[in-house]
């Protein structure tokens, strides 16, 4: 088998120098003299007299063939040794062939070597400051029965001489292989289907041909056989199990399905209000241990600026491994291999994020609304406002969480963005009448305020509420004077503008972000 693989390794590596216009060898070559290099490299070239592929006892490989039409003509080495694998063209020195395989990557760890001719007809490849390998020329048969393996859906294919049972490499699995024979021999094929899916078939040249996953069979012709896969109707991802809200002091994890039986996990702790670090974690459960080990998670430091738009993200690390274990209760430990890491985190879990809302349009990348809100997993709509905002901070202590709370703010919030249509009905009247910019603006402005206090007419808490908000913000109970809005904004035709606009955090926190979408597009709070 590994030589087989070893074989089409190479062949893939000189199909690809081919295709850049490199000179191929001869199919059925073994060790053969050089072609005659260009007239430059005519006298280097004869000093060298072996090419092609190259074997030793333990199967590792060797291939040398000239390279011509490259930047600098030489010959390419490459290797397969265990788990040594380079490849790049290489300087001749004297009689040896000499430099680095990884020459052509630099972020990769040199690889020296030197390749010298030994015996009548092989090669001696010496590692610099490790190990030599003796090799002599491979034998390549020509295959008169050429029999391909693929499949069709989701699954894994191997195969093996004889009648044993072969081994699916869980790492590097395959779904297509080649058979190249001489003559007839046995060979065991075996499919199997990768998570979430169901082994169908195998068919021989489009024609069904057994239903068993692992057959045995004599290849005397050449074939196409294929493993036909499909989709388990009743799959699950086994994450499912786990997935939702997991909350560790100031830190807080979502648990989310990914694929068939991948996890992914996204893990906050916000260390200030404009300082926040995230790690993002993925990969498969193993359902015997409920744990999920892993090499890649990512690390990333934000910082925002007042307005909560991203001032930096800087990528501590993207590589670091480490354990997720989902506990008895509930609750999952953390396992992090860093020194610094210190004890394990235990995380609790509060809550489905699959029940979570979310918005078609994010609120979160909106500054304008954000610097009112912020966002809150357990709410309704995922928001409430900032206890700390000056417009909004006053509705901080209502129980965003309760639906029956937040249906009857939404219906209120509607209400006033519907009322509104009282505001176009005295600019229309005011602009037919020949009003001036000023006295529309005055109006308008005026009608607001007074539309603002009468939604909450059935609500004397929230007037309330309402009438603190304008006393923190203007000074006065009743809202904004049109001349306080004129100083602000520096000129009648923004307040008239202004007046037809909306807190959108507010929106976002009574589900109706989206709803009004158009209108903070039409305003110019956010970009088409």
């Amino acid at each position: 088998m590994k030589r087989i693989v070893c074989i089409l390794m190479a062949m893939c590596i000189v199909f690809t120098l081919a295709a850049c216009g490199a000179k191929q060898a001869g199919a059925n070559e073994t060790t053969t003299q050089a072609s005659e290099a260009p007239a430059q490299a005519e006298q280097a070239a004869a000093e060298w007299t072996r090419q092609g592929y190259f074997t030793d006892e333990n199967e590792n490989m060797l291939t040398v063939m000239w390279m011509e039409e490259v930047d600098e003509p030489g010959w390419y080495v490459g290797v397969m040794a265990g788990e040594l694998a380079g490849g790049c063209v290489l300087s001749q020195e004297g009689c040896t062939l000499h430099g680095d395989l990884n020459g052509w990557d630099e972020s990769a760890e040199p690889l020296i070597v030197t390749v010298s001719e030994e015996g009548e007809d092989g090669l001696l490849l010496t590692i610099d400051g490790g190990e030599s390998y003796h090799f002599t020329p491979m034998q390549i048969e020509e295959a008169s029965i050429v029999v391909t393996i693929n499949t069709e859906g989701w699954g894994n294919i191997a195969y093996a001489e004889g009648d044993q049972a072969p081994e699916l490499d869980p790492e590097y699995p395959s779904q297509s292989a080649y058979i190249g024979l001489a003559e007839p021999a046995t060979h065991t094929f075996i499919a199997q289907p990768q998570a979430g899916n169901l082994f169908v078939k195998w068919t021989k040249n489009g024609e069904d041909f057994s239903k068993e996953p692992q057959i045995t069979l004599l290849l005397d012709e050449s074939a196409e056989y294929i493993a036909v896969f499909e989709e388990d109707p009743d799959w699950q991802n086994p994450v499912m199990n786990f997935t939702g809200v997991y909350q560790c002091d100031r830190a807080r994890a979502n648990v989310e399905c990914s694929g068939y039986d991948e996890a992914w996990i996204s893990i906050e702790w916000a260390s200030s209000a404009s300082e926040m670090t995230n790690w993002v974690i993925s990969g498969r459960l193993d359902t015997d241990t409920r744990s999920i080990t892993y090499d890649g998670c990512s690390k990333t430091n934000f910082v925002y600026d007042n307005s909560g738009e991203v001032v930096s993200d800087d990528s501590e690390y993207e590589d670091i491994p480490g354990v997720i274990t989902f506990n008895d209760d509930g609750s999952f430990t953390w396992h992090r291999d860093l020194p610094e890491s210190g004890e394990d985190t235990v995380f609790e879990w509060v809550g489905i994020q699959q029940d979570l809302f979310s918005y078609e349009h994010d609120p979160r990348e909106n500054p304008e609304a954000m610097k009112d809100i912020v966002e809150n997993a357990d709410a309704v709509y995922g928001f409430s406002p900032n206890p700390e905002s000056t417009r909004l901070g006053v509705y901080a202590e209502y129980d965003w969480t309760d639906p029956e709370f937040v249906a009857e703010a939404q219906d209120e919030r509607r209400a006033y963005h519907e009322s509104m249509s009282t505001m176009m009905d005295i600019l229309y009247e005011m602009r037919a009448e020949g009003a001036s910019i000023e006295e529309m603006a005055r109006a308008v402005s005026t009608e607001r305020n007074r539309l603002r206090l009468e939604a909450y007419k059935e609500d004397p808490e929230g007037l309330e509420k309402l009438k603190q908000s304008n006393l923190d913000t203007y000074g006065h109970e009743d809202g904004p004077t049109p001349d306080e809005l004129y100083e602000k904004y520096g000129s009648w035709a923004l307040v008239i503008q202004k007046a037809f606009g909306t807190n959108m955090g507010m929106d976002a926190c009574c589900g109706l972000y989206d709803e009004y979408y158009q209108l903070y597009i039409e305003l110019g709070y956010v970009d088409e």
